[in-house]
């Protein structure tokens, strides 16, 4: 089985539509169950995705999730869409996963437990670490900001493999070249995206700024 797994979308609808629109688009087997790990914020995200796709959608809440009561209303408009409340501990095949929004907590739960895959949002930041036999996975954030850096970063997502436990997160790097600090998108008619990456400027150096193209499927930049 193969998982989406996303987090923080702060409201960025921009971002997280594209990432909807095009999930029958990624290479690969096809995403059959999706997981959120918290902070949609307004409801209408909820709204959303529950709209966007059919597959089975498990949720858990974020520190900024403050409507919960609005959000559950619309939740139960879908029947796909499933609001976990704080932690979700669910068996998808061979695999146990456990969800929460917060770093500590998912990582204590990583220590022991008998999970597979613990998963966590909240610090937007992109993660992935082996604890015993478990994966500990941060998915990044689709607001593409870093708050404790305070800098603008590029919107990410991650793929995971039950059976594999293969983890992918989709446009990070260009070849070697790390992505440091998008901006200004623009979308062809055939889906792919065209972007700055401004970089980043320190007291004594900077990083060599460029445009790239990227195709939405995650085969190309």
């Amino acid at each position: 089985m193969r998982l989406l797994i996303f987090s923080d979308v702060h409201d960025q609808l921009r971002h997280f539509q594209r990432l909807l629109d095009r999930i029958d688009a990624l290479p690969g087997p096809p995403i059959e169950t999706i997981i959120g790990c918290g902070d949609y914020c307004a409801p209408f995200v909820i709204a959303e995705i529950g709209q966007a796709v059919s597959v089975p959608v498990h949720l858990v809440w974020g520190n900024n999730d403050g409507d919960r009561a609005m959000q559950t209303q619309i939740a139960a408009r879908f029947e796909h869409v499933h609001l976990e409340g704080e932690f979700m501990d669910r068996a998808f095949g061979e695999c146990r996963v456990f969800a929460n929004h917060y770093p500590p907590i998912a990582k204590a739960a990583a220590q022991g437990n008998g999970y597979t895959l613990c998963l966590y949002g909240h610090d937007h930041v992109a993660h992935v670490e082996r604890i015993g036999d478990t994966l500990l996975l941060n998915p990044g954030s689709i607001m593409g900001y870093q708050p404790a850096a305070r800098q603008w970063v590029i919107p990410t997502a991650s793929l995971y493999d039950t059976e594999s436990g293969k983890v992918e997160t989709l446009y990070t790097h260009c070849g070697e070249n790390q992505l440091r600090g998008p901006n200004d998108i623009v979308f062809d008619s055939h889906g792919g995206m065209y972007f700055t990456d401004l970089g980043k400027t320190r007291e004594r150096d900077w990083d060599r700024t460029g445009i790239y193209y990227a195709k939405a499927d995650g085969s190309y930049i």
